[in-house]
């Protein structure tokens, strides 16, 4: 497969992540091609199946809860707003690389 074949962005494709894509013939045999990612409920049906879970995916609610949790005990001095601020920032990078529920 080529990295020109991954249909969706490139850095959503890690280890672990179901995709679906075409078999064609290249060069030097079959190869993957439209390589793309599957929706969450697709992905989880699968994961299922094979009775094999790779990481929990956390709600939204569940992050926060043990984000803040983790900030207190690692840094015990910050502020509200401070916590505030990196939950939020933490949120949007988790939201991004489809790490947290729907």
């Amino acid at each position: 497969m080529h990295a020109n074949d991954l249909r969706d962005e490139k850095f959503l494709f890690t280890p672990g992540t179901a995709v679906e894509f075409d078999v064609v013939e290249g060069d030097r045999g079959l190869k993957a091609s439209s390589v793309k990612i599957l929706d969450r409920g697709q992905a989880r049906t699968a994961a299922t199946q094979d009775d094999e879970v790779l990481c929990d995916v956390l709600s939204p609610r569940e992050l926060m809860q043990e984000l803040t949790e983790a900030l207190l005990e690692a840094a015990p001095t910050l502020t509200a707003a401070q916590i505030v601020q990196v939950r939020q920032r933490i949120a949007k990078l988790a939201h991004a690389h489809g790490w947290l529920e729907s």
